[in-house]
């Protein structure tokens, strides 16, 4: 029914906000140490750069994650057909299969009216958190090794640009 609610859609919300601060918090100290080294007059060439190479990297993870999850897909929805369909005679139980191998391949058709039965929800939910489970691995280890590579950001000065500079008194040309 369409005001049906599920288990676990109030849940959803609050990790969404919590992920949203966080990313909004990364990106403006991530773009203040890309840029604070760049002189004014590249810093439209250095920040198309900076995006560039953040769009791109978030397109390759993501699409990794993305050809991953379906490979894991196919396995776990492969492995619980076969232990929650071992009773069913084999010819039902290849098609089950067959179906589930297909959907991890090119999607699923959901929404109203597309609910399964029992077998086939439990074949889908499980093997659904099967294969989330190293999915979520890869995207953790990335985050972990931009965390230690963080560490290694060298804090500077406002006036520190690695060049010695000779402290003097102002004398009556430069005072004005």
């Amino acid at each position: 029914m369409a005001g049906e609610q599920r288990p676990g859609t109030t849940q959803v919300p609050a990790p969404l906000v919590v992920a949203g601060v966080g990313i909004g918090c990364t990106f403006a100290s991530m773009i203040t140490v890309a840029m604070r080294n760049v002189s004014p007059a590249l810093a439209g060439a250095a920040s198309g750069v900076f995006n560039t190479n953040r769009q791109v990297g978030t397109v390759i993870g993501t699409a990794g994650v993305g050809a991953l999850l379906q490979n894991r897909l196919l396995a776990g929805f492969t492995a619980q057909t076969q232990l929650y369909g071992a009773h069913l005679p084999a010819a039902v139980r290849a098609r089950l299969l067959a179906g589930f191998q297909a959907a991890a391949k090119g999607g699923f058709v959901t929404g109203t009216g597309n609910r399964g039965n029992r077998l086939t929800e439990l074949v889908f939910t499980h093997g659904f958190i099967e294969a989330m489970r190293p999915t979520i691995i890869v995207p953790i280890l990335f985050l972990l090794a931009a965390a230690v590579c963080c560490l290694f950001v060298k804090r500077r000065s406002a006036g520190d640009d690695g060049v010695a500079h000779e402290v003097t008194e102002p004398t009556a040309a430069t005072a004005g």
